[in-house]
């Protein structure tokens, strides 16, 4: 009975032994499978720190302003373009550099989507009038029906009305400031882009303008000329030390101002450095 029962112990210990060693190897395999799991997962902590990084190169990628460095201006009228916008938009984006779009209301109803993408950019969308009629001799309730059409236009393009506008050819009087409340802007360099189409022209007339520390240049957003002028132009701008600018970044960096109401900024504002201004 005695060797019986030592048989018996011996049995029962063997099979423990071998329980426990079945055990230990579905829990390495369960371990090596979770390390493995936890391997494939990116952890919370790492998942804090690349969310992190994300966020500090779009910081990064943010543009800062020295208002004691130069500045200047670049501006666009008579878009939104579909054929040649974008493609001002890509030497911007490429540059890492602004611009203030002064649009015509009728062409912002047609292609809502390339001042979407200016507004993302960083740019500045101004009005250019509705129908671009020159405002001067048209009547008040012409007046007010152009403002009522950019509102609604831009409204429904980039959920805003322009805080500036740029009279169709400059031109505007006393009468007509009077009956908006947008900021009216002009230039101060003309590349005279829309009267040439001539690259090395446009590109000249910017060149040779002398200290353009505070000017505000006029472009065209709707001829070829005009991109390949862009093209060339803002990178030099870039490595000649200037700051590309928005139009009212260039009056609160430069000119320290909120600019005022029934007032044209134009010519004599910028090239008199904020001395004179048309009322």
């Amino acid at each position: 009975m005695h060797a019986v029962k030592t048989k018996k112990r011996i049995n029962l210990s063997a099979v423990t032994a071998a329980a426990l060693f079945v055990l230990l190897i579905l829990a390495g395999l369960f371990s090596g499978r979770a390390g493995k799991e936890n391997t494939d997962r990116p952890r919370q902590d790492e998942l804090s720190a690349d969310g992190g990084g994300e966020a500090a190169a779009e910081e990064t990628k943010a543009r800062v302003i020295d208002p004691d460095k130069p500045m200047v201006a670049l501006t666009f009228d008579d878009g939104p373009c579909g054929e040649y916008s974008p493609l001002i938009l890509d030497c911007l984006e490429n540059n890492q550099a602004v611009a203030t779009f002064f649009e015509i209301g009728c062409y912002v109803d047609q292609y809502p989507e390339i001042d979407r993408r200016a507004v993302e950019l960083g740019c500045e969308i101004g009005s250019h009038s509705y129908y671009h009629k020159v405002l001067p001799g048209q009547s008040d309730e012409a007046i007010a029906e152009d403002q009522r059409l950019c509102r609604e236009a831009f409204e429904k393009a980039i959920s805003a009305d322009p805080a500036l506008i740029r009279p169709p050819q400059g031109s505007v009087v006393k009468s007509i400031l009077n009956q908006y409340e947008q900021i009216f802007v002009g230039w101060s360099v003309d590349t005279q882009d829309w009267l040439y189409r001539d690259v090395d022209r446009t590109v000249n007339n910017v060149k040779q303008a002398g200290d353009l520390d505070g000017q505000v240049i006029l472009m065209h957003s709707n001829y070829q000329e005009s991109v390949q002028a862009a093209e060339i132009l803002v990178p030099w701008l870039l490595e000649q030390g200037y700051q590309l600018v928005t139009v009212s970044e260039l009056f609160q960096y430069h000119y320290g101002i909120t600019p005022e109401k029934h007032y044209y900024y134009a010519y004599d504002y910028f090239i008199s450095d904020g001395a004179l201004m048309v009322s």
